[in-house]
């Protein structure tokens, strides 16, 4: 899609196989042309994922409860829900080192960083993920103290309704002064 591109995830998948072949792999929200090129993946790999137009939210996070690793190497800026999701459910994400993100996450500490356009920086951090047993599991506790603290309905909604209500009596403020 315009947010990620499918092709060195793919030949990320084939530098890695040898070291994860006991893994199965959910692709989601596949686009067309991401089929086509999964069409070409070697005759070994195939069989072990599970490609997939969208699917609904709660199945995505369902997959995510049993998942080791979450995959989602993007281009764009922007910290995605799914990263949340992932520290959420126990799921250890491997993401692009954007901006936005590292502000958020740590290498090593939460995340690995693979950028989307780089197959063996995401071969490197599959392999390291689906074979560090401790990295995985620390990261697991990290995220989820990391992600109630940072994604927690009940305190954003706080802060959200403060940040909008000072916006507003900003606002009323310069008006009065006109």
């Amino acid at each position: 899609c315009l947010w990620s591109v499918a092709l060195p995830v793919y030949e990320a998948l084939k530098l890695a196989w040898d070291r994860i072949k006991r893994c199965k792999i959910h692709m989601l929200a596949m686009t067309p042309d991401a089929r086509l090129w999964f069409n070409t993946l070697p005759a070994d790999i195939r069989p072990h994922c599970h490609a997939r137009d969208r699917i609904p939210r709660e199945e995505v996070l369902s997959l995510m409860q049993h998942s080791r690793v979450l995959l989602a190497p993007s281009l764009v800026d922007g910290v995605p829900n799914t990263l949340y999701e992932a520290m959420a459910t126990g799921a250890f994400p491997i993401v692009s080192s954007l901006e936005t993100i590292v502000s958020v996450v740590e290498h090593e500490r939460n995340v690995l960083f693979a950028r989307n356009l780089y197959p063996q920086e995401i071969a490197d951090a599959l392999i390291r993920a689906m074979n560090d047993d401790e990295l995985v599991d620390g990261a697991a506790q990290r995220n989820l103290s990391l992600v109630r603290r940072m994604a927690d309905r009940d305190t954003i909604r706080v802060r959200v309704r403060g940040f909008y209500e000072k916006l507003a009596c900003q606002e009323r403020g310069s008006d009065s002064s006109r």
